[in-house]
């Protein structure tokens, strides 16, 4: 088993490959027969359902190599936080990427909904609901877009929310057995730019 560190720098080893477009891995049937008897992923990404932010192809990992959640604005919701635990506990994964993207659509709507009160329709009033505390930290922000700050702000909040998370989360955190840390994937250059959480907010 690697270290979170291991994985972390395996991670930023294949997107740089990705951001040269030297992407290596291909699934084959061999490896598709070996993983009939179970998973074993190095990492787990929770990032955004946004349809140009596909964390394989991002890090240039093959089948069985990511656990990924996606859901639009890669917030902590119950479900993920469960597949997170899930990942964590009984497949021993030893990293959480919490991975936001620029001009991520999830939070520009927050950031509209919140200062404006702009209606949204069907169900993505509850999915932005919980944006307000990403949102408030733009504002404080001195420096540098609203949004771009809310999509930061954001990532750090919800790697600091699955770090405190009880009862599996928290105690992992604390025995090293899992490190969670944020990332922002940049839509232009294609790159990953990874930070510690407790030092965004």
């Amino acid at each position: 088993m690697h270290s979170a560190g291991e994985v972390l720098d395996w991670l930023k080893v294949g997107n740089a490959r990705y951001c040269s477009d030297q992407n290596s891995a291909r699934p084959n049937h061999d490896l598709r027969q070996e993983l009939t008897g179970g998973q074993s992923p190095h990492a787990i990404i929770l990032g955004c359902a946004d349809s140009r932010v596909p964390p394989e192809m991002i890090f240039d990992c093959t089948l069985g190599e990511l656990f990924v959640i996606r859901i639009a604005g890669n917030g902590p919701t119950t479900e993920a936080i469960a597949s997170i635990e899930y990942a964590v506990e009984v497949l021993n994964t030893p990293l959480v990427v919490v991975m936001g993207h620029t001009q991520c659509g999830a939070l520009t709507a927050a950031v509209n909904y919140h200062l404006s009160g702009q209606e949204l329709p069907g169900h993505l009033t509850e999915l932005v609901e919980p944006m307000k505390l990403a949102v408030d930290f733009a504002q404080q922000q001195n420096s540098g877009d609203l949004v771009d700050q809310a999509i930061r702000g954001h990532v750090a909040m919800t790697a600091k929310k699955l770090r405190e998370t009880e009862p599996l989360l928290a105690p992992a955190v604390r025995k090293k057995r899992v490190q969670i840390v944020g990332g922002i994937y940049h839509l232009d250059s294609g790159q990953v730019e990874f930070f510690d959480a407790p030092t965004v907010v």
